[in-house]
């Protein structure tokens, strides 16, 4: 029995990839109940940092159809990053940063160095943990983790319960100890 429950505290959502701006305001909701958002993208520039040219190329490289609505709801979100009261952290892997052209490294450069409450971080792929396998996002508030986010192939995975959140916890400390500046 205890087991069904846990199952049914995961929660997985199909992406739904032709109703992509859907997919961004959700994604808002969930951040918007958050004081602190911490994500490990290890493929592509996280949503948030991402130029609108940047987030069309890598929204159409995933099957995204709505393209035109996706970016103009993704750009509209990058406004949380100025939000006083709210921190963000990136750790971002070198070898996307190695990919990307002036335009979308500069607005990473500028995110760390002129937002107060943003932090990005580079790791090399050789220095990742082991258990960090897929990207995800820890979201927290004053009384600490309360909800994480992963990527999968097929959609995205929501674990809220304790003994998760402390594992995602625990491998972001490790990814940020690993890290250097950008």
């Amino acid at each position: 029995m205890l087991a069904l429950v846990e199952a049914v505290a995961a929660e997985s959502t199909a992406w739904r990839l032709e109703t992509g701006a859907e997919l961004q305001q959700q994604a808002a909701e969930r951040i918007d109940r958050a004081t602190l958002i911490e994500s490990f993208v290890w493929q592509i520039v996280p949503g948030l940092l991402q130029t609108p040219a940047y987030c069309r190329r890598a929204a159409a490289r995933f099957g995204v159809t709505d393209l035109d609505a996706y970016v103009s709801t993704r750009v509209l979100r990058q406004a949380v990053l100025e939000q006083p009261g709210r921190a963000f952290r990136f750790v971002i892997c070198s070898q996307v940063l190695d990919h990307i052209d002036k335009t979308q490294r500069a607005q990473i450069e500028q995110a760390d160095e002129e937002l107060a409450g943003v932090t990005v971080r580079v790791i090399d792929f050789a220095d990742l943990p082991v258990r960090a396998t897929c990207s995800f996002d820890l979201h927290s508030d004053d009384s600490g983790p309360v909800r994480v986010g992963i990527e999968l192939p097929h959609g995205g995975l929501e674990l809220t319960r304790a003994e998760d959140l402390a594992v995602y916890r625990q491998l972001y400390d490790q990814l940020l100890e690993a890290a250097r500046p950008l």
